[in-house]
């Protein structure tokens, strides 16, 4: 049987390795590595996480310098402003610049239950987990996802939802893969210059449903029809 972590095959990541070495990394938009295994960038910005998920770095284009890039989550509607509701999965120990060393994948896994984010390729996970432990975090609800940058030229963050980031442009891509309803490649750019900054494979987590726009024109009226109620009874 065929090796997984939490339901992420070694042959999925294997062939994403072996696609991504051909890819290239550099410039312009994110480009689907592998259109067989994963689908179109949907678009999606804010995920349901599974009561534990788990998270493997592929590729960052700024690792092994260390203080340059930190990826990780935070949760719907808290102000990400505030560097402490923003939650590291990988920090600047956590590099992995070469595509094809597989053995060097970069794992973590968040619990929900126990709130801690586990660094699950530290050597001292499997003998004790809470001493691997990579970040805490309160709150619950659905999350997003930002990568942290810090070059020489300043230091700046992206996320997932485009409103959040400097001129609301779009820096994230997502891409679902197609044997897995719970597994998404995320890949980030710098959308001004759309260098290519690293790509992300998370496993357990489900786009969070966007009210369809019928939904919301049926809201507004009723609350229009309840204001105007009011109106008339004063």
């Amino acid at each position: 049987m065929m090796k997984t972590f939490l339901g992420i095959s070694t042959r999925l990541i294997i062939s994403f390795l072996f696609v991504l070495a051909l890819y290239g990394i550099s410039g312009a938009l994110i480009l689907n590595p592998d259109p067989s295994t994963y689908g179109a960038d949907d678009g999606t910005e804010i995920f349901m996480p599974a009561q534990q998920f788990l998270g493997i770095e592929i590729i960052d284009v700024l690792g092994g310098l260390p203080g340059l890039s930190t990826f990780g989550f935070f949760f719907e509607g808290s102000d990400v402003n505030d560097i402490s509701n923003r939650y590291t999965i990988f920090d600047t120990y956590d590099q992995d610049t070469n595509p094809a060393d597989a053995p060097g994948l970069q794992v973590a896994i968040i619990d929900f239950a126990s709130r801690n984010v586990f660094d699950a390729d530290d050597q001292n996970f499997l003998i004790n987990p809470l001493l691997s432990v990579q970040d805490t975090f309160n709150g619950s609800g659905n999350i997003g996802f930002f990568l942290d940058v810090n070059i020489s030229d300043g230091a700046f963050t992206l996320f997932s939802v485009p409103e959040l980031n400097n001129g609301g442009k779009d820096s994230m891509a997502t891409f679902p893969v197609l044997s897995s309803p719970q597994d998404y490649l995320l890949g980030f750019e710098e959308p001004v210059t759309g260098t290519f900054l690293g790509f992300n494979l998370m496993n357990g987590i489900t786009p969070s449903p966007v009210p369809e726009p019928g939904t919301i024109i049926l809201m507004g009226t009723g609350l229009l029809g309840l204001f105007s109620l009011r109106r008339r009874k004063n």
